[in-house]
């Protein structure tokens, strides 16, 4: 009985939540605007970029500057490496803010209002010092349901896997099929995040992200 009671409280929380954010979403929305599509392939590698980097939490239009920071030194140093600078010699590498302000930009739909120094890269002279690493493996998310949306803005429960580099199955195919790869290769369940995006002229932006743990 005690059983069943805890799943009935973690369901009833879960979507009382989900009716939260949803509210929240209707009142900072446009009820005028349509709805729009989503697609969901799309949406799974639009929020694959945020779950590969590790991006902290934070809530619905709040997100701060080092959050954006990190993500956007982390997220050029992957796809953009060419925009960083070295000193012959040196171990450091480094990245102007502006370049960086670009991204927070096209990630987060805002500016980084204040550059500085995070717990993970130095700021001086208008550019973050980063040093090069390997990195094994990757992440990447499926969208488990829509929890909620209005006019350009959704709130998406979103399963997050990690896989072993040597993992080339389709990343957006169901969990099952992937039975056909050596255990060890297999994708696993990593965590379920509650995302708020918004798609803006076919443009999409991360509003929101929170690690969901009441399932």
């Amino acid at each position: 009985m005690q059983i069943l009671k805890d799943m009935v409280k973690s369901k009833f929380k879960f979507w009382f939540k989900a009716a939260l954010i949803s509210a929240f979403v209707y009142i900072t929305g446009c009820a005028e605007t349509p709805v729009r599509e989503i697609n969901k392939t799309e949406m799974d590698d639009f929020l694959t970029q945020f779950s590969t980097l590790n991006i902290s939490d934070f809530d619905p239009f709040m997100v701060s500057d080092v959050t954006m920071i990190d993500f956007c030194v982390d997220k050029l140093y992957t796809d953009d490496f060419k925009a960083f600078q070295n000193t012959d010699g040196e171990p450091e590498w480094y990245i102007a803010d502006s370049i960086v302000d670009k991204a927070a930009v096209k990630y987060f739909g805002k500016n980084i209002s204040n550059h500085q120094s995070t717990e993970y890269y130095a700021y001086k002279n208008g550019k973050y010092e980063v040093f090069p690493s390997d990195g094994a493996g990757f992440t990447f998310c499926q969208i488990d349901s829509i929890l909620g949306q209005v006019a350009d803005t959704a709130v998406l429960l979103v399963d997050v896997y990690d896989a072993p580099s040597t993992f080339n199955g389709d990343l957006h195919s169901k969990p099952e099929t992937w039975v056909d790869f050596p255990e060890d290769e297999q994708p696993v369940f990593l965590k379920k995040v509650i995302a708020t995006v918004v798609k803006s002229d076919d443009k999409c932006y991360l509003a929101g992200w929170r690690i969901y743990t009441d399932f």
